[in-house]
């Protein structure tokens, strides 16, 4: 395996493990001043962690976030049989699904001081899964791009 199909192959892994571990605390109440003390509204110390599983019952939309990382997975298996022209081209759609979600998610973590607070470790795996996907991808066309050359 090459650096960049390694890359994929782990990104696309901890992106979809990333998705059933907790992302985040969200009060139950939606009172997000309790977020700034760190207790729910009752005063109870202990704000519920979220996952992507749970965010996806509530809108099924956000089962997208889980089928991006395992089509990633799904091309990563599709080039290890294909012809060099074809592994370009799924290099490419690899940088196309981990730039959809990894670069939103890691700016908002390290940009909004909201964020910061409540994001846990399942949301930082599948951010920075996401990101792997794209790096792979990345190094993958790179390295494609010199053999053809």
């Amino acid at each position: 395996m090459t650096l960049g199909e390694k890359f994929t192959a782990f990104g696309a892994l901890g992106a979809m493990i990333g998705f059933f571990l907790p992302w985040g605390s969200i009060p139950e109440s939606g009172n997000f001043l309790s977020l700034l003390g760190g207790t729910d509204f009752l005063g109870r110390g202990q704000i519920p962690a979220v996952s992507g599983f749970d965010m996806a019952k509530g809108w099924g939309g956000f089962y997208l976030v889980f089928l991006g990382a395992l089509a990633a997975g799904i091309l990563f298996l599709a080039a290890g049989k294909a012809p060099m022209r074809r592994k370009f081209t799924i290099s490419s759609f690899q940088v196309l699904i981990g730039s959809l979600v990894g670069p939103q998610i890691l700016f908002t973590i390290l940009f909004t001081p909201l964020a910061q607070k409540v994001a846990d470790f399942g949301l930082w795996i599948t951010c920075l899964g996401y990101c792997a996907i794209a790096a792979g991808g990345i190094i993958s066309a790179g390295e494609l791009s010199r053999r053809f050359s």
